[in-house]
């Protein structure tokens, strides 16, 4: 059986963004946490509607700071997400970071989980995504920080292995923040930058 598989996802006056990732999200996750930083109307009065079979768990947490912290907003979401994994008594899981306006296609959550499968998870990457620049001919497994941002892994769709407990550095508002991330995946598995789907 997999780990279980959560999803956060900051987002701010977006419900229509935020309804299409949810929907493309149905049956690939199990629970999404919406951080929701001052929406009006917020989040958490809004009616969703999923065209799939299934129906994914939905967990808000309502943000008021304003200018937005983007940060704490995806610290405060892998936080939840570590309690409820705990919850579960889960050794292991995965943890997506979505833009609330990402788009994901089909079979993408499979397709970027294969890197964490096998039977030695503590050798695996801790960072994979699809490549964010541009495409690539094949996978690039990356181990050491470098000055290249063509080679940073996705900001606005990427999974960590949520075990690490890796988070980000909230001295850091809206900028770098996922740069200095990317660097700490490197440090601690490496990040995996596939080619796109």
């Amino acid at each position: 059986t997999r780990v279980p598989r959560y999803a956060v996802i900051p987002t701010h006056n977006r419900l229509e963004q935020l309804t299409g990732l949810l929907r493309s999200l149905d049956g690939q996750i199990d629970v999404a946490i919406v951080i929701d930083n001052a929406s009006e109307p917020p989040v958490i009065g809004h009616k969703f509607h999923y065209d799939g079979p299934h129906e994914l768990v939905l967990h808000i947490i309502v943000d008021s700071e304003q200018p937005p912290h983007l940060y704490r907003m995806w610290n405060d979401g892998f936080k939840a997400v570590a309690s409820l994994a705990a919850a579960r008594d889960a050794e292991q899981w995965d943890v997506f970071v979505f833009n609330d306006d990402a788009v994901i296609p089909d079979g993408w959550v499979d397709y970027v989980c294969n890197a964490f499968e096998g039977p030695d998870r503590t050798r695996k990457p801790a960072v994979s995504c699809t490549y964010p620049y541009g495409n690539v001919a094949n996978p690039l497994l990356k181990f050491q920080p470098d000055a290249n941002i063509t080679t940073r892994m996705c900001p606005w769709a990427f999974v960590v292995r949520g075990e690490l407990g890796l988070r980000a550095d909230e001295s850091m508002r809206w900028w770098w923040g996922d740069t200095h991330f990317d660097w700490l995946a490197c440090n601690a598995g490496g990040v995996l930058l596939l080619p796109g789907k």
